[in-house]
């Protein structure tokens, strides 16, 4: 048997005093009872619920306080929190807003842990952000929102997009009109406003149930283009035309670092967007993940069974959601588990957090991390996986950049980006991209030289990569990237070989193309450097410097096999030298070699081939003039044979010359009249 406790024998006397002298309505002898140190708390509760009886409210809430002061008293936590609701209902009436948010507040601290007092609240709880707004109470809204953004998901997202946006614009117009201002408070205020508003935007959920909505409350239905409208200039318009406006409004006023921090605003907001449309994209084909998680991927997915989930697909105790302990090791998902508004029973749309903005707010940047890189491993050929890869790094906003063709910017954007994700491979092909692009833009402002100067690393870093082993949709954008850098060297190098060579500055024209060549082999260079060595051919071929002649022509052909130009050039300096031996009378035997040689790169010489037959025809005339010292008829008929045998020969390259036709006609008579006569 249990020994008496005194003490609790006389707290249970007192008790029941207090409990009889409020039954008979005795006021004053409660009071008297509070009155009294050891006795306060039964004397202080019960003189509340008379007061609260007589709806003298804000005294029961004073004496209840009292109580609740030495330690948490249920009870009076309980009845605190009911008459602070009732309070809260006249405050609402009387529109009287900092009241009743300082009500609520109080009342939410002591909300009992049931059922039946979480409704009672419920009914206030859309009422209390507007109530801080009214008081300019940002943060606490942001904090209520937050907490409705595990429930209510894309209608919490609408209204964090809303606050944001009108939060920053006032304070860009407190800034304007010169008040005093946080510059980084409103920056950070910019960047919600763009996360949250273009997840509210591409929420094809919500905005299929606000038109329902509509459709009910109006009694029509919004079309399908109308909405689209509707979103698209809320999307492309409303918000870029704000940054567009407030950056004019800082040129003006020469406020030139307000007016940069807008531009950027432009290009986060541009990367938010690119990011979102490829995570949503990238995440349609759930089948994998929810194989994997063994959970069903989509809507509304438990936030605690997810990253469970994902704690055991690494081998991790699924401990997420549990109560921090002592010692609790630091894991990845810290942030998030200490947190500690995330409701009851927090979901979340894992198809609305690709916007890198969003995640970081609601401090998710871990789980879709996880999420997006599980899905790439089985999506290894799928090209949105490597892009929504740059973007979700700290390498997207220097890629958006580049989209933007700002690669000064995007270089620069790099170069202050930690040298480990530099080097990576993706951080690597960041580059080479910024530097095909750099180059083309320098091609324009500085010239040839400096471009060849980006492009040439570009190549280096190109090759280097090609070089490792990487996923097939890294390899297909590496390989889209060397197009593009060959793309912009054929581009340069012809323009820029094209007008050296008008102005024959055939030496520097000839080392541009070569080393365009050496970035990237193109057919066009080729041929425009083969060209060249053959206009340096033909000037030689000009000079009668036909070995040099030959050379350049060779320089031609080892560039480009076969080239017509080439060998016709090469065969006209065989020909030009054979002519001029025939013209200063020199050796025929040794000019028909070379024309020849001639013919042999070009079977299609006409001019060789007429030489030939002059040659040959020479030949004949000068056998025919041995006649003149033949002494016998076998010598003269010899002589004869010979000779028209050279003439049949020239005849033979020259079939229409009437001169070789008549001459070797004229020895075929002798050679027919010598042996009939015989």
């Amino acid at each position: 048997m249990d020994k008496p406790d005194p003490k609790h024998d006389q707290e249970r006397t007192f008790q029941q005093l207090a409990m009889c002298l409020l039954a008979i309505d005795r006021g004053r002898d409660l009071e008297e009872l509070a009155a009294q140190t050891r006795h306060q708390k039964f004397g202080s509760y019960y003189l509340a619920l008379k007061l609260a009886r007589e709806e003298r409210l804000e005294e029961a809430l004073t004496h209840l306080r009292l109580v609740m002061a030495n330690g948490r008293q249920p009870e009076a936590a309980s009845l605190a929190f009911k008459l602070l609701l009732h309070q809260a209902h006249h405050h609402l009436q009387d529109q009287n807003y900092e009241a009743l948010s300082q009500t609520l507040d109080e009342a939410l601290r002591l909300m009992p842990d049931d059922a039946e007092a979480v409704q009672e609240f419920r009914q206030f709880q859309e009422t209390m952000p507007f109530c801080y707004l009214r008081l300019g109470k940002r943060f606490e809204v942001e904090k209520l929102w937050h907490q409705d953004f595990w429930r209510l998901g894309p209608a919490a997202v609408h209204k964090l997009a809303l606050l944001h946006h009108w939060s920053a614009q006032y304070g860009e117009k407190m800034l304007i009109a010169g008040k005093p201002l946080a510059v980084q408070n409103l920056d950070t205020l910019w960047h919600k406003a763009i996360g949250y508003w273009v997840s509210w935007l591409n929420d094809e959920a919500y905005w299929a149930e606000w038109s329902l909505s509509r459709a009910t409350i109006y009694g029509s239905e919004i079309s399908a283009a109308d909405l689209k409208e509707i979103r698209h200039r809320l999307l492309e318009d409303h918000l870029p035309g704000t940054f567009r406006y407030y950056l004019d409004e800082h040129q003006k006023a020469g406020r030139q670092e307000d007016a940069r921090r807008h531009q950027t605003y432009l290009t986060k907001l541009r990367l938010e967007r690119r990011t979102d449309a490829a995570w949503r994209k990238f995440l349609a084909k759930k089948e994998y993940l929810s194989q994997t998680l063994e959970i069903e991927v989509g809507r509304g997915v438990p936030l605690i069974g997810l990253i469970k989930a994902l704690q055991r697909q690494e081998q991790q105790e699924d401990c997420f959601g549990s109560a921090p302990r002592d010692g609790c090791p630091r894991c990845a998902w810290e942030d998030l588990c200490r947190l500690g508004n995330l409701g009851e029973e927090p979901t979340i749309s894992i198809s609305d957090l690709g916007g890198p903005i969003l995640a970081a707010d609601m401090n998710l940047t871990n789980l879709v991390s996880r999420i997006f890189h599980m899905q790439k491993y089985y999506y290894r050929e799928e090209e949105e996986g490597e892009r929504l890869d740059t973007y979700l790094s700290p390498l997207g906003l220097a890629a958006i950049l580049l989209e933007e063709k700002k690669s000064e910017a995007a270089f620069r954007e790099l170069e202050g980006i930690e040298t480990s994700m530099r080097q990576t491979a993706k951080g690597r092909r960041l580059r080479a991209a910024i530097l095909v692009d750099r180059g083309r833009r320098r091609f324009e402002s500085d010239g040839i030289d400096a471009a060849m100067g980006d492009w040439e690393q570009a190549h280096l870093i190109i090759k280097e990569l090609h070089n490792k082993s990487h996923s097939p949709a890294f390899r297909t954008q590496l390989n889209s990237l060397e197009s593009e850098l060959i793309s912009q060297v054929v581009r340069g190098c012809l323009r820029e070989g094209n007008a050296l060579r008008q102005k024959e500055n055939y030496d520097k024209a000839v080392s541009l193309l070569q080393k365009g060549l050496a970035l990237g082999d193109d057919e066009q260079l080729r041929f425009l450097l083969a060209d060249i060595y053959c206009d340096q051919g033909v000037r030689c071929t000009l000079d009668k410097k036909y070995s040099q002649a030959r050379q350049e022509f060779e320089r031609a052909l080892a560039v480009k096999p076969n080239f017509t130009r080439a060998m016709e050039g090469k065969s006209t300096t065989y020909n030009n030298e054979a002519v001029d031996i025939l013209n200063n009378k020199g050796n025929p035997d040794k000019a028909i070699k070379l024309l020849e040689i001639a013919l042999q790169h070009d079977p299609n010489n006409h001019g060789a081939k007429r030489n030939m037959a002059g040659a040959y025809h020479g030949k004949a005339i000068k056998k025919m003039k041995e006649l003149d010292y033949a002494h016998s008829s076998q010598a003269k008929v010899a002589i004869v044979i010979e000779a028209k045998k050279l003439l049949a020969k020239a005849h033979e390259y020259d079939p229409t010359n009437n001169d070789i036709i008549t001459d070797h006609n004229h020895l075929a008579d002798i050679l027919t009249k010598y042996f009939q006569g015989r």
